[in-house]
């Protein structure tokens, strides 16, 4: 998770250290992504729904096509839907620097018609404290202009026209009013605020007989941004994306093979940028998943091409799993893939930093690794990845003069990934348990070629990656409570190319108190938090600090018929 400190700041996510914009984030399998930035702003997303996330943990374009050179998240709320009965709930949040939340909840199955319906509304006065380095000495401030306001409004429904042909229709409505503090340095912000308008729609058509599955999906975003640093400087954005994405897929047996075709229009609107500009995306794609005994083999191939880049660009994966003995849960993993990642409109477009020359970047990934799964005296997950990457003309976004940021395509960079995590579980009874996995990265990604003789960027590590990260995490369930410990620690890392300024390692501890208790058709539930337990001084990007210690009370009531 990158984070600009607070709430009202933008919230992104990145896989294997490559950036935000290099990490496809999905709902429901339709892709989110802005073209505008090629980003995704999580804050933006209600949690009350989400069922799962799934991560898939390498370059994956030749399925996803660009931005999908790190990795891939799925954010899941269809499951929502296999709910049978009535469904009502009710939430209530509170916490430090005046944070409230509110939310409704509403499910029902009617036999072929299922529906889901969401509304949250969230507010905080974001004054949290943080220290501040004047040169001399820290002093304690408090955050100013941070406030915000975020308000959700999401339908899922599902229509089942037979056992084998249904229509899935997802809509959401975010409004946020934010304001927007920017890098501190010592003096009083300016009076900026952020208005984002985000409409998404996705209608998905399912046809599945015998060995026989089609899909057609429709992907409508209307998307309105309104950046105001009073009384100085107006920016509005307007992002309409229309998409379709038609796939097919056979299986036989231990085998499947998919194909299927992309078509995306995009355009966006804005006194910022040069002019109005629009961008077709057309693709061509398939994937095979050929089993044979103990080996499995993943093909899949992909083609793209960008109408305002005029730029074409061909993908593909080569995925193994090999499991060398029957009787144990072993798996044997490789992975090799090729992938890219087309220039946003603010990269190429953007009136103040953007650069009209850059190039679309591609990625050679290579991945190893194992899986170990089994059950004794307790249950346990072993993994161990190890990924090569190398990225050809990535483009990075970098400080200039004025905090005027700017992308460029600066050459080369390799990346030397070891990941390693163990999941461990042990169950007393049925309901009473305890939970604990860890996971390692280390992370050496350097740019390897010279834009100039004497760059003194060469091998250095890319700016705001860290060396090493941990994460863990425990949970101990006693039936109706528990506990859960949250630790994130995050290696050193530079704010600049040339890794002069150093910044320090972060410890983060996080966690909770929850208690869950049911009588007949009625659910209730309340969850303490405490965030930065140990009241950590830090900042994941200079200039942005993270609050100190802070609280969170939730209520959740919920009637099932």
């Amino acid at each position: 998770m990158k984070s600009y400190g607070s709430q009202s700041d933008l919230q992104t996510i990145s896989i294997n250290g490559l950036g935000a914009e290099h990490t496809v984030i999905l709902l429901n399998g339709s892709k989110l992504n802005s073209l505008q930035n090629g980003q995704i702003d999580l804050s933006l997303i209600p949690t009350e729904n989400v069922k799962r996330i799934e991560v898939m943990n390498n370059g994956y374009s030749s399925m996803f096509g660009s931005e999908a050179i790190g990795g891939v998240v799925n954010i899941i709320t269809d499951d929502l839907l296999n709910e049978s009965k009535l469904s009502a709930g009710l939430s209530t949040e509170f916490g430090s620097y005046n944070k409230r939340k509110f939310s409704l909840r509403l499910s029902n199955n009617f036999n072929k018609f299922k529906y889901d319906f969401l509304i949250s509304d969230e507010k905080s006065d974001n004054d949290y404290k943080f220290y501040f380095d004047n040169g001399v000495d820290k002093e304690l401030r408090n955050k100013l202009n941070s406030a915000y306001k975020i308000s959700n409004y999401s339908f899922s429904s599902q229509y089942n026209f037979s056992n084998s042909f249904n229509l899935n229709y997802y809509t959401q409505f975010v409004n946020a009013d934010r304001e927007i503090a920017g890098v501190e340095t010592g003096n009083k912000p300016p009076d900026t605020k952020q208005i984002d308008k985000n409409w998404n729609n996705i209608l998905k058509l399912n046809y599945s007989k015998n060995n026989v599955s089609v899909y057609s999906d429709f992907n409508f975003q209307n998307n309105l941004q309104n950046y105001n640093t009073f009384p100085v400087l107006k920016s509005y954005y307007k992002n309409i994306l229309l998409a379709n994405t038609n796939r097919v897929e056979i299986t036989r047996n231990n085998n499947s093979y998919t194909f299927g075709s992309e078509i995306k229009y995009s355009t966006l609107y804005s006194n910022d940028i040069k002019e109005d500009v629009d961008r077709i995306h057309y693709s061509l794609f398939s994937s095979t998943r050929i089993g044979i005994k103990n080996l499995i083999v993943y093909p899949s191939l992909r083609y793209d091409y960008i109408s305002d880049i005029k730029k074409g660009a061909l993908t593909y994966q080569l995925g193994l799993n090999f499991q060398p003995f029957n009787k144990i849960d072993f798996h044997l993993r490789g992975n090799v893939s090729r992938n890219f990642g087309v220039p946003t409109f603010n990269g190429l477009y953007w009136k103040t930093g953007g650069n009209p020359n850059l190039k679309p970047e591609y990625s050679q990934n290579y991945e190893g690794g194992f899986i170990f799964s089994g059950s004794s005296f307790i249950n346990y997950t072993l993994n161990f990845s190890y990924l090569n990457i190398t990225a050809e003309d990535r483009i990075v976004w970098l400080p200039g003069r004025n905090f005027i940021w700017s992308p460029k395509n600066i050459g080369t960079s390799k990346s030397q990934i070891v990941i390693a995590s163990a999941k461990f579980s042990y169950s007393f009874s049925d309901n009473i348990y305890i939970k604990t996995d860890i996971s390692y990265t280390n992370n050496n990604s350097k740019k390897t070629n010279e834009d100039f003789i004497g760059d003194p960027s060469i091998n250095k590590q890319i700016l705001y990656i860290p060396d090493e990260q941990i994460q863990s995490n425990l949970e101990l369930s006693f039936g109706f409570a528990g506990i859960n410990l949250f630790h994130s620690y995050i290696g050193k890392r530079y704010s600049d190319t040339e890794n002069l300024n150093l910044m320090g390692p972060v410890n983060i501890l996080d966690g909770n108190i929850f208690v869950d208790y049911k009588i007949s058709k009625y659910t209730a539930s309340f969850k303490f938090e405490v965030n930065n337990v140990t009241n950590s001084d830090y900042q994941i990007i200079a200039g942005y600090p993270a609050p100190l210690r802070n609280y969170n009370f939730k209520i959740n009531l919920n009637y099932t018929l």
